[in-house]
């Protein structure tokens, strides 16, 4: 099993398969043969993110309720940064610079985090257009819980989970968070289906 953003790394034409929507044509593709499985989403942190999970977690951690619609509103304020940042991995790894730590820009956010990120890629914003265009492609014009699930396939998971762990002030221990994540994903029945297939061809 390796992720999704492994396509994107990769100088062959496999790079191309990295943008494709639909789910079936992406299984078929099959980039590095049928022994190998692509994650469909960025990487593992990414199934992790579902909103019921998150609010599930935010209500136990900090004893206060917040609906997973709720949730899905915080993570619209920030998605035009998750884009961004997002796109800068793409950026780099294309470019072959050196992709920035998970928490490069923490603390920052719109135009102040443009603006560290166009002086870490000594570039204009503009240069990360192409990228961007792409990965917002995956939304069109999806709405609320649909959209975030779309766009949750491109955008980089660690730097999501990042982000909505200080967005929404939950403090965790070290790497503690995808622990808590998963539990919430298991208990809650919402384990991905492609996640569930994988382990049951294993078997």
């Amino acid at each position: 099993m390796v992720d999704r953003d492994s396509l994107f790394s990769d100088q062959s034409p496999s790079k191309e398969v990295f943008w494709e929507k639909d789910d079936e044509e992406f299984r078929k593709a099959q980039p590095f043969g049928d022994r190998v499985h692509v994650l469909r989403r960025w990487e593992i942190e990414n199934y992790l993110l579902k909103p019921e999970a998150i609010s599930k977690i935010v209500s136990d951690l900090q004893l206060r309720e917040i609906s997973s619609d709720e949730v899905v509103v915080e993570i619209a304020s920030i998605e035009d940064d998750l884009v961004f940042l997002s796109a800068m991995v793409l950026h780099c790894v294309a470019n072959k610079k050196v992709t920035p730590s998970d928490k490069f820009g923490s603390g920052k956010e719109g135009v102040d985090l443009k603006e560290v990120i166009e002086r870490h890629l000594c570039v204009q914003s503009e240069s990360l257009d192409g990228e961007i265009e792409k990965i917002r492609s995956f939304a069109e014009s999806k709405l609320g819980h649909e959209r975030w699930d779309s766009l949750n396939r491109v955008l980089d998971g660690k730097r999501c989970l990042n982000r909505l762990k200080d967005l929404l002030n939950i403090s965790f221990k070290k790497n503690e968070e995808r622990g808590f994540l998963a539990t919430a994903v298991k208990n809650l029945g919402l384990i991905d289906s492609e996640l569930k297939e994988f382990i049951q061809r294993l078997h």
